[in-house]
């Protein structure tokens, strides 16, 4: 396959899906937030931050109903390849919310195993412990309808676990959400799962260059999970059921010497990289028409209005910054 046919093929699976969606976490802002194999890849001490902010502007026809909302998320992780256990190990903490509504703090461990074939590729099983505190403040209907008090907590403990293949140019990974426990009303006695309704996470990458000396370069990256999920109505004690399939991310990116710009889920990137130093702004702005009921889980309880929402202005904007703490140049997997 060659770089135009390649290029071809991504920018049309990333504008022929049927609506754009923003994820906040592009590729390679997190080192270990899709694959935990990559914690220790990078050949030193690295340290990485990823801040946020989603805004949405809206013209509803109700007036009572708010005319904006907005979250955002500030993450940091540091992560180092351990010699005397032979194993990379990547901490990652951060907090994320909307207001004074909801706020998420949450905090991931991943310990990753190397091993080298020959020196030029490399295989890393991994192990991602996750724990996550979710504080909401309830409206009035949300409280009566759940029993639940105005303040409430949601603690989530997850445990993830994969492989990573890579060589200078290539990799591919995969994971694999084998355990989730949390505490929440619930008429279901199994609120968690072990190896059951599982999420699994693809995610693969190349770079084309022609010698790793070359001024320019072509890097493409991609994110797809697949899962089996589920919800629980608790008042009326249903559980809902479904299957998704979404595109994380797709990530292009072109560099010329030092100077790096692109596109991915999250909007237009520009930037600039070195072998240690790693600076990339994420802008994305859209106007878009939508029309029809807003789609929860409580949806039936709403009557449906064909002019809810119109006029929907979003803008997305984010940045990261990566440095590693390292003596030689090279730099394992392409993309990062």
């Amino acid at each position: 396959m060659t770089p135009r046919i390649a290029l071809t093929l991504c920018v049309a699976l990333l504008f022929f899906t049927d609506e754009l969606q923003a994820q906040e976490v592009p590729i390679g802002a997190l080192p270990t937030r899709y694959n935990g194999g990559f914690a220790g890849e990078s050949g030193g001490l690295r340290v990485t931050s990823f801040s946020y902010l989603n805004y949405r502007q809206y013209n509803f026809t109700t007036p009572s109903s708010p005319d904006h909302a907005s979250n955002s998320g500030t993450f940091i992780s540091v992560d180092h390849f351990l010699k005397k256990i032979g194993s990379g190990v990547a901490i990652t903490a951060g907090q994320e919310g909307d207001g004074h509504n909801y706020r998420n703090t949450a905090t991931s461990l991943a310990i990753s195993p190397k091993i080298s074939l020959n020196g030029k590729y490399t295989i890393a099983p991994f192990a991602d412990f996750s724990f996550s505190r979710k504080n909401y403040v309830l409206s009035e209907f949300t409280q009566a309808y759940l029993n639940l008090p105005a303040n409430y907590s949601l603690d989530d403990f997850r445990i993830k676990t994969g492989l990573l293949a890579n060589s200078s140019k290539a990799y591919a990974g995969i994971s694999a959400e084998i355990l989730q426990k949390y505490n929440k009303p619930t008429f279901d006695s199994t609120n968690h799962r072990v190896f059951s309704n599982m999420k699994y996470t693809l995610q693969t990458g190349y770079t084309f260059q022609r010698t790793p000396e070359s001024k320019i370069s072509f890097t493409v990256q991609l994110a797809v999970s697949y899962g089996k999920l589920r919800a629980e109505d608790y008042p009326i004690q249903k559980i809902y059921r479904w299957e998704n399939l979404n595109l994380e991310d797709l990530n292009l990116m072109f560099r010329y010497k030092k100077f790096i710009s692109g596109i991915n889920s999250a909007g237009f990137v520009l930037g600039c990289q070195s072998n240690k130093f790693k600076l990339q702004v994420t802008n994305f702005y859209t106007k878009r028409e939508k029309f029809g009921e807003r789609v929860n889980i409580y949806s039936y309880l709403e009557k449906k209005d064909e002019n809810r929402i119109s006029n929907t202005k979003t803008y997305i904007g984010t940045i990261s910054l990566r440095y590693i703490f390292r003596k030689n140049s090279s730099v394992n997997t392409p993309g990062f």
